[in-house]
C-alpha cells in the first residue's frame, strides 16, 4: 500500500501529475498535504512512519485524524466535550456499517459520509481549531492518541486568505 516505490515516483514526477491535470503549482505559494485517518486496523506503525518520513523528505504536510476524519467534524459541535476518551478512540461499530462518531454526528445534524453539507460545520471552524487542543495534535503521537491535526492545517488556510 505505501511501498517506496510509489513515493519515490510520485515524489520524482509530482510536477508531471499536476501538469497532466492542469493544475498550477507554485512552491512559494502552495503546500502539497496528505490528509489521512489513522484507521488503527488498516494502517500499521510501520506504514504511518513510512508516510510521516515520506512527508517530511517531500515537503508534504502530514495531517492525521485519528481514529477518523469524522472526529475532526464532531470537534464543530461542544457535545463532543461530553464524550468519553476511550469510546471516541475505539471508535467501534454501532450497527453493520456506521461506527460510533459518525452515528454521533449523523444524531446531531443528519450527517452521513456520502451527505455532507459543510455550510452545517462553517460556523463553528473556530470552536473546532480551539477543542482539537483539547486532544493529541503532535503527528507521532497521533499514532496511538485520540486527536487531530487537522485544525492547524485550517487555520493555515484561513490565516492565507
Amino acid at each position: 500500500f505505501f511501498s517506496g516505490e510509489i513515493y519515490l515516483d510520485l515524489s520524482k514526477n509530482f510536477m508531471k501529475y499536476l501538469s497532466w491535470q492542469d493544475i498550477t503549482y507554485s512552491s512559494l505559494t502552495d503546500k502539497i498535504c496528505l490528509v489521512v485517518d489513522r484507521d488503527h486496523e488498516s494502517f500499521s506503525k510501520e506504514q504511518y512512519n513510512n508516510v510521516y518520513n515520506f512527508c517530511q523528505n517531500n515537503n508534504v504536510g502530514y495531517y492525521v485524524s485519528n481514529p477518523c476524519f469524522e472526529f475532526w467534524l464532531f470537534l464543530h459541535f461542544r457535545e463532543i466535550e461530553k464524550e468519553k476518551y476511550d469510546d471516541l478512540l475505539k471508535n467501534k461499530f454501532i450497527t453493520s456499517d456506521k461506527r460510533y462518531i459518525e452515528s454521533r454526528l449523523h444524531d446531531l445534524c443528519g450527517y452521513t459520509k456520502t451527505k455532507f453539507n459543510f455550510l452545517r460545520f462553517e460556523p463553528y471552524i473556530n470552536d473546532a481549531i480551539k477543542r482539537e487542543k483539547n486532544y493529541e495534535e503532535n503527528i507521532m503521537g497521533l499514532e496511538n492518541k485520540l486527536g487531530t491535526n487537522v485544525g492547524k492545517l485550517v487555520s493555515e488556510m484561513i490565516n492565507k486568505k
